[in-house]
Parts: structure tokens; sequence; C-alpha cells
């Protein structure tokens, strides 16, 4: 048993707060931080749990935590709700529209299988509905308590999400258990007896039989379903069909992971569940896994989310939830020893953290100097395919590709896993190939590869004069993408995707030669329609390989005289991955696979190095997925990394398109980790004597952030102090635009810590894409366009766009001390 403690503060100013609820999601476990807002959390079993911290008119935080020791210092900070504070004030009329909905919401929300009296909600008044289209939408400004006298527990649910549409409900939120106390030992066996009986034939009730390799003992029958049905429409014999390797088999189902108490399940098909009690087949069910299913010893799933489930399972509510802790000894002991350990823990390590990805929204292919661009930004988890919520600052980057220079960079507020980026293109901007450049600092871990890069043209003032009169289009470029982003390695074969362009960066079929260096015809082709053609190559010659089209030469990738090469395919089976590893020279004992899904290991093995070829089959649990492919030496560094595109419909996306060839965007993680989470505007640095030395002793710092004269808001200036050695950071701040930092400190000199270096950019000559104004509609458009900013350019002297990285700057008024920061851009 292990013991976690900590201290909950307020991120504005950094006080501790008091009568905080600190606790593990979905469990009876915690407690409620104290007057200086310190909490511990006693008697707590090893493994993987949400620990979250939350209080009325607060946003709720929640931190993954993985217990395999005693946790000190954990620190939390809460942000100020104010939307929530704002609902709390104005309560949202409740007429008949509004008890229609929350008739309709309770009774999808708690189910439908108990008295009235027993199960109902006891704040109704804190949820709101909106109704679109035929979509119930549901919030709610405070934790919906949940009186639940059938089993003897209050529910305070943090609702997150609730959608309602004619096919299906989905419903997400934090849930807190308390024990009621039971009048007399009558109620209290009642309690027991109804908790158990909602715990018989659960979602919790199955992962814990497939646990422990006793399905059938606890009542369950399950199979692999061959089909993919609707549950409304399933037929079980077509759905079983009769291939026998599909039978559900509990015996290779799970593996133990590095944290204590908790196993993954992988299931290789959908599963058809029914389950069996007091004579009658009580419940039907179909489980369908999204990603790597975490379960610990007592049956609970770490991720909900992980599986999708349809039938009598998902019929079970809240007035049917029972808390995570909740035990029953209904099964025989099992020796978890002899379960295999699914990954070593170097890969596991590199595997664990979290993905954020950023998707944009309304950009267009093309602007006029002087426009407004304006986007909307949304931040997912690559591993739940859901919000990301990690992150509160996103960065964007404006960059003149030919130039290959950064114009402007932004630092954007995110909210709710959201950002907008709205700005007036400079007026003097001249035609050419523009690029916005977008990340968080927490995807700065990782390959830069994962930032979200999107490429438009800006046309300048001049534009009509600048477009040539005709606009010949031919081969530019010829692009090579080896299978799996390995080089080519003499006397080993290897598939190789070429990519035609015209000079427009367009795909375009051409024909082509791949010629040795000894000037031998070596291939002979064309691509097709879509500018793609897929070939088989063994390079058998030293030297410099090359490819001829067009009356022009390209170069091929280097050949190498050893290495590895990875070949994966998808289109010999509806069924398997065939994987191929050739080994030339590499004198390693040992190579290891992981497959990676939506940021999870679905997949690892380790093969002894004593074969030139190696193949494999490998079952395929997932349909229309993409799959990310990494082959690991022994010291589990990378090398050969592919995604490949996985199809539930068996086309053959192999030669009709480069994503199989696209780089991925690695998942390897050094988990010493560099970067963090941003949860906000901060502003640190370091203090010195006034002659540059070392203080001996802490010295004290006031510190007061009011506005400066660009900045229009009017708030009363916020004061910090701050005792110091040396380093310092003064966190909560939320503002738009400039202010002043002004300090106040006895014979001492601050320094602000510059913005962390952009990752570099580099310049691209690609042509401007003028076919984009071909269409005589594009060109009338933006003839009108242009006379809508055309006093833009009038009696305007135009200089070049200015470069901006801008630091923190010290200025001296009145011989005070003081920065002006920089704070959220304001679109």
């Amino acid at each position: 048993m292990y013991t976690i403690s900590g201290k909950v503060e307020d991120a504005k100013t950094g006080e501790g707060l008091p009568f905080v609820n600190v606790y593990f999601q979905g469990s009876t476990i915690g407690t409620q931080t104290d007057d200086q807002g310190k909490f511990i959390i006693r008697k707590i079993k090893g493994g993987k749990y949400r620990l979250v911290a939350s209080m009325v008119s607060f946003k709720p935080d929640v931190q993954v935590l993985t217990v395999d020791k005693n946790i000190e210092e954990i620190s939390i900070k809460l942000e100020e709700d104010i939307k929530a504070l704002k609902e709390l004030k104005i309560v949202a009329k409740r007429d008949k529209e509004w008890e229609a909905n929350f008739k309709e919401f309770s009774r999808e929300f708690l189910g439908n299988n108990f008295k009235k009296k027993d199960v109902k909600i006891a704040n109704k008044e804190v949820v709101n509905f909106e109704r679109k289209n035929e979509i119930l939408s549901a919030s709610s400004f405070e934790p919906i308590i949940i009186e639940n006298k059938k089993m003897g527990y209050k529910v305070f649910f943090i609702l997150d999400y609730f959608q309602k549409d004619q096919r299906k409900i989905g419903i997400n939120g934090i849930p807190r258990f308390e024990v009621m106390t039971p009048k007399d030992k009558v109620e209290e066996e009642l309690w027991e007896k109804n908790r158990k009986a909602a715990y018989l034939g659960s979602i919790k009730h199955f992962f814990k039989s497939v646990l422990y390799r006793q399905i059938k003992e606890q009542g369950f029958s399950s199979e692999y379903l061959e089909t993919d049905p609707e549950y409304k429409v399933f037929n079980e014999e077509e759905a079983y069909g009769k291939h026998p390797s599909l039978k559900f088999n509990d015996s290779t189902l799970v593996y133990k992971t590095n944290v204590e108490n908790m196993y993954l399940v992988n299931f290789a098909h959908r599963v058809f569940v029914r389950y069996w009690n007091r004579n009658r087949w009580v419940e039907r069910s179909i489980l369908k896994q999204e990603v790597p299913i975490e379960v610990d010893e007592l049956g609970n799933l770490f991720d909900p989310m992980s599986v999708e489930i349809s039938g009598g399972m998902a019929d079970r509510r809240m007035a049917n939830l029972l808390p995570f802790d909740y035990e029953i000894g209904d099964l025989l002991d099992f020796d978890f020893e002899e379960l295999t350990l699914l990954l070593p823990k170097e890969v596991d390590e590199k595997f664990r953290n979290p993905r954020e990805e950023i998707e944009i929204e309304n950009l267009q292919p093309y602007y006029l100097a002087g426009e407004n661009l304006n986007v909307d930004l949304n931040i997912k988890d690559i591993q739940s395919g859901f919000s990301a919520t990690f992150s509160k600052i996103l960065y964007a980057d404006f960059i003149d590709l030919g130039k290959g220079e950064i114009i402007n960079n932004f630092k954007l507020k995110v909210n709710n896993a959201q950002a907008k980026l709205g700005f007036e293109l400079p007026k003097n901007l001249t035609t050419g190939n523009y690029q916005l450049r977008m990340y968080t600092n927490w995807m700065r871990n990782f390959s830069e590869a994962g930032f979200l890069k999107v490429d438009f043209t800006v046309f300048g003032k001049n534009f009509m004069e600048e477009m040539p009169d005709n606009i010949n289009i031919g081969l530019e470029d010829i692009k090579v993408h080896v299978e799996a982003n390995t080089a080519l390695v003499n006397g080993l074969k290897s598939r190789i995707l070429i990519e035609s362009l015209d000079n427009f960066g367009r795909n375009m079929p051409t024909s082509f030669k791949i010629v040795s260096p000894k000037n031998n015809e070596v291939v002979v082709s064309a691509t097709d329609s879509l500018g793609m053609c897929l070939v088989e190559f063994i390079p058998t010659e030293d030297g410099e390989y090359k490819i001829l089209g067009g009356n022009k030469s390209f170069k091929m990738p280097a050949v190498e005289k050893k290495g590895m090469v990875l070949a994966a395919d998808y289109i010999s089976s509806t069924e398997k991955l065939r994987m191929q590893i050739q080994n030339k020279g590499l004198t390693i004992d040992s190579v290891n696979i992981a497959i990676v899904k939506s940021g999870q290991i679905v997949y690892y093995n380790k093969i002894i190095n004593n074969l030139n070829s190696y193949v494999l089959n490998l079952d395929i649990p997932f349909q229309s997925s993409n799959l990310s492919i990494f082959l690991l030496d022994e010291d589990f560094e990378v090398i050969a990394e592919k995604t490949q595109l996985v199809d539930s419909m068996s086309k053959d996306y192999f030669i009709k398109s480069n994503l199989t060839f696209k780089e991925p965007i690695s998942y390897m993680f050094d988990y010493d980790r560099k970067y963090e989470y941003e949860k906000g505007l901060k502003v640190s640095g370091t203090v010195l004597k006034s002659n540059g030395t070392v203080f001996i002793k802490p010295v004290d710092i006031k510190f007061m952030v009011s506005d400066d004269v660009s900045d229009t808001t009017n708030v009363k200036p916020q004061i910090f102090d701050i005792n110091t050695l040396d380093k310092f950071e003064i966190e909560g701040l939320d503002f738009f635009g400039k202010k002043q930092l002004t300090y106040i400190c006895n014979k001492c000199e601050v320094n602000l810590d510059t913005i962390p270096s952009l990752p570099p950019v580099f310049a691209e000559q690609r042509p401007i894409n003028w076919t984009l104004l071909m269409n005589k509609g594009e060109w009338e458009s933006l003839q009108k366009r242009k006379e809508m900013v055309e006093d833009l350019f009038k009696n305007e002297n135009l200089s070049e766009a200015e470069i901006i990285h801008e630091k923190p700057k010290k200025e001296n008024k009145n011989d005070k001390k003081v920065f002006i920061i920089e704070g959220f851009y304001k679109p």
C-alpha cells in the first residue's frame, strides 16, 4: 500500500485552496484539502489512476498517476471557471421545454431499471440543454448530484459531454462516489444485494472474468464476430460464420504491463458476449476494441473509451454504476506471474506519454495581401481521438517559405482544446508561397513532423501584372519514397514509390527510367494519373542511381553496403498484415518490432537476428486505421519506421496513394522530456546581485504586473511577493497584448528567461501556383477582392514585412526597473 500527498493552489494567486475534493476518478477513495490546500491519501494499491481535484467555480484538474511508490509534493493548480460563475448568477428559464428535455435526459442518463423514488438527480437546476437538428446536448455548471438509494451511493458527476441523436447516446464525465449510511441492517443487506446484481453481467464483471481466465465459469459466452453488424439487425449465424479460428479463446488475451496491478487485453475482432444467469440469457452485447484495453485486477477499464459497447451492457447507465474500488469475492485465485510481459520497460516508456495533434479549419488555398486570414484550431489527443486539454497555449508561426523567414509568431490562448487565429496579412507581401506552422510546447518533445504545417499562396498588389500570359505545365520534380524510410541496401529488395510533380507542385503522370551507376536501364515505367508508381527495386551496383524523366535527371537515395529493409502490406489478405524483414551485414543479436495505433502499442515482438530474411503474418484486430510500424535495434533505437493504412474493404491503397509511404509523425519519445505542458502564461527568470554575483541568502522581490500603454484594459496591478536565492517563476497570468512588469529589490538585478528558440525554418524555392487563377471565376473573384482592399495600397510607403522575434524588453521609467512582457494574441 502506498501514500500520496500534495497541495492544491489557486492558479491565479498561488494561494492554497481549502475544501477541494481530491479523489481517484470513479471511486470512493479521496479526501478534502485542509485550510492550507494540502491533502494526503493513504492505503492506495499500486496501479494507474486518474487523480481529480474539483471545486465549485473552478475547472477540475485531472492527472494520470502511476502509483508504484509513495508520491509526495503533487502540485495541482485550479483555474477559475468564468463560464460556470456566469451561469451561477443567471439560471436559465426552466419552462415546459426545459422540463421535457430534462425528462429525456434523466431517462438516458440514469437508465430505466429502477424505481424513481430510489434513484434521482438531487440538483436538476444545474443542467442546461440545447437541441439542434434532433440532437439533444446537455451541460452543467456544477457537478450533478445523484442520490442512489437503490445501492447506497451518492454520486457527484462532473458532466463533460452528453449528446443524444437518433442512433446513439454519448456520455462522458468524472464521477466521485460517497457511501451512504444505511438506516438499519435490512437496508445494508438490501444495498449489498443490489450492488452485486449491478455487478453481475457488467463490463467490469466480464473483464475480470477475462483477466482470471474464468469466462465460462462466470456465466459468459463469448465469440468473435466475422461480420460487423448493427446490433438492431443482428443475425447470429451470419455474424459468427463458420471459421473455426474465430472462436473466442480467453487464454491468450491478457498480458502483464510494467505498471503494478495493470494488465493489457487485446481482442482480434469484435466480440459478441452473452451473459447467462438463473437459466436464461440475460444480456447480449457487442464489444469493439478501439485501442489496447488497460484493465486493473478488479476488471475496471482505465479508459472507458477504449471499448465501444452496444447492447445490454451499454444500457447500464448511472443508476447501475459502481465505484471502481467495489470488490466481490467471486473468482478463484489466479497466479498473474504466469502472464507474459507484453513490453520491455524500455519500449513501454517510449510510448507511454500522450500525444497532441492540431487540426485547422477555414484556411483558404490563396489570399490577397492585405486581406484577413481567420482560422479555427482544435487540439486532439491522438490516443483517444477526443479533445486534448493538456496545453493551454498554442504557438503559430507565419512563415515566408521563399525567404525561409518567420514574418510573425503568435501566442494563442487555448480554451476547451480550441483556439482562434485571425490577423491581417501585411499589405506589402509579395506574391509567393507562405505557411502557418503550429505547435504546443509539449509537442516539441517529439519530431517536428508532428507540427501542423499548412501551405497557401498569397498574391501581392501587382499580381495582375506578374501573372504570365502563357502558363506552361511540365515535369518539375520526381520524388523517391523508400518504404519505411530506410536507405537502399545493395542486394536487398526494396519497394519505392515514385512520385512525379509538375512545376506548380501538383502530381502529374509521366514516363521515367531508373538508370544504374554504369548507365544501364534497370526499370522502365510510368506514373499513373495520380502521379504515383510503385516499384520493387534491387540495387546491384555501388554508386548513385538516377531517374530520367521529361528530359531531366533526378537523384535516387544512396545505396548502402549493409543495412536492414522493412516491408509491410495489407493487400494479400483481408485479415493479416504481412511483414518482411531483410538483413545484410548488420551484426546485432536481435531486433524488436512495435506496431502503434493511435499512440498506443498494439503489437510487440522480439526476434533473434540469426537469419537473413523473416516473414511475419500478423492478425489485424483493427478496421480502417493507420498503423505506425517500428523496427528497433537491441538498444531500442529506430532502424526503420513507416505508416501503414489498414482498410476494412481490402482496397489496394498501397499502390493508389502515397499515404502508405507518408513520413509518420514519430511516436518515439524521450521519456526524460524537456518540455512540459503549459497550463497558462507565466514569467520566469533569475535574480543576481547588482554586481552580477549570486546571493548567499534568499532575497525578497516584489513584482507588479500592470497595464502597458498599448493595452486598453483597465485592471488593477497584480502583485507577487517572491523569496528566492536565484530562480523565480510567476504563474497565474492571463491577459492579451502587453503588460509592464515592474520589480522592486534592494541591490539586485533581474533577468527574464527568453522564449525558447524556435525550430529552424529553411527557404524553399517553389514556383508560384498560378493555376489557382486559371479558372475564370477565380480570376474575377480575386479582382473583386482586390478592389475591396485597394485603399490599403494607396499612398502607402511599403517596405519589406518586418521580421518579428520579440523578447522581454527592459526599460527604465523614472528609475523604475520595468520589463515589457507579451500576453496572448487577440484575434
